[in-house]
């Protein structure tokens, strides 16, 4: 028999912290212990719905066995199974399936067994990746660096972000464009260095939310990150110095960092209305959750920017700390008068509002550094005096 859900613990709260690396009030491991037992009891779940749905298909393909066996199994390896990106995107399609054939939008089966198919196989290759990773992954990390070899799982949920060609000659064509994989391998290698150089709280989070990098130097952006494929980053490498690496390294561990704190508990209401937003910093044009997204990631960034800033110079060259200046200036002033779009708004939950006035804390200390190191140039953040 399946074994009945476990209850899942409350998530951590947010009324004092961020969750970011500086934050020693929302601890990062006690959120993904949060997030993998809410995980789990999905998985438990759907595995119970499969089983009354089309018991015929429960107990083919090896599942009913397979799935009982991640039930069963000690807790740190099912951890590590549930945290890695092809059980999420597994566990994505499998909900999705399962619940078009309980409400009668399924014509038929077809799809929910193929799915149900495909789990023992992806355990397997978990299993592989997980006892290759000390030669495959880049040094002292769980971090894969991958192109046409990442899970087929990760690959199916992908579009549109990118959609990867099973065509061998395609792939071949493609390889000949940008570096070599092992090439940028070496780079990410480097820029994770300075990251860990310049705030190791920050590279234990990179480090501990990704699982792999996704080198598409065929991609019409600089890099990308969805919640449908969690623990992934793609990167076409198109940034145009390490330092840029870095940034694009650290704002997308931030949207992993922030998909964990959603997933761990609704920031914005479900009812909330759409409205459109132009972000102060690049003029395009988001709803609110993806305006929220920027304004959480771009805080993260003037604080690894702050720091880049502050480095000695036996650690960072001149050129590269008055670029951190000017990027931080650039960041913080938008978010200052982003400020005005979330104090308060209706359109977060009461966890929202908390993480909100939280962020606000940290925006105010920043624009007041950054005032203090500037001079003339003020951000325009109100005093607290």
């Amino acid at each position: 028999m399946i074994a009945p859900a476990v209850r899942l613990v409350d998530a951590p709260s947010l009324e004092n912290g961020t969750f970011q690396p500086d934050d020693q009030r929302s601890p990062l491991r006690e959120l993904l212990e949060t997030v993998w037992r809410k995980r789990f009891t999905e998985f438990v779940t759907v595995s119970m719905e499969i089983r009354a749905a089309a018991p015929d298909i429960f107990k083919s393909h090896g599942f009913a066995d397979a799935a009982l066996d991640v039930i069963g199994a000690p807790h740190e390896y099912r951890n590590e199974l549930i945290s890695d990106p092809a059980f999420g995107a597994w566990l994505a399609l499998a909900m999705l399936a399962t619940n078009e054939l309980l409400i009668g939008k399924a014509p038929d089966t077809a799809v929910l067994e193929e799915v149900v198919q495909q789990f023992p196989g992806m355990v397997q290759r978990i299993d592989e990746r997980r006892s290759n990773e000390p030669t495959q992954a880049i040094p002292g990390t769980r971090i894969l660096v991958q192109r046409f070899d990442i899970d087929p799982l990760i690959a199916r949920v992908t579009p549109p972000s990118y959609t990867f060609t099973d065509d061998e000659d395609q792939q071949q064509r493609l390889m000949q464009g940008g570096y070599s994989t092992t090439f940028f391998k070496d780079v990410a290698t480097e820029a994770l260095s300075r990251i860990e150089r310049t705030w190791p709280e920050c590279y234990n989070y990179v480090t501990e939310l990704v699982r792999v990098l996704g080198y598409l130097p065929d991609a019409d952006f600089r890099s990308c990150s969805a919640s449908r494929y969690y623990g992934v980053i793609y990167l076409a490498a198109r940034d145009n110095s390490i330092l840029e690496l870095e940034e694009s390294l650290v704002h997308e561990a931030g949207h992993q960092l922030l998909y964990t704190v959603v997933d761990a508990g609704a920031i914005i209401r479900a009812d909330a209305d759409r409205k459109d937003y132009t972000l102060p910093w690049s003029g395009q044009v988001r709803d609110f959750y993806g305006y929220f997204h920027a304004f959480y990631i771009y805080t993260l960034l003037a604080k690894y920017m702050d720091r880049v800033a502050a480095a000695s110079p036996i650690d960072r060259r001149a050129d590269e700390r008055q670029r951190a200046r000017e990027r931080r200036h650039f960041i913080v002033t938008g978010l200052v008068k982003a400020l005005d779009d979330f104090r308060g708004n209706e359109r977060f939950t009461s966890r929202g509002n908390a993480l909100c006035r939280s962020l606000e804390v940290d925006i105010g200390m920043l624009a007041r550094a950054m005032d203090e190191a500037d001079g003339a140039r003020k951000a325009g953040f109100p005093s607290t005096n």
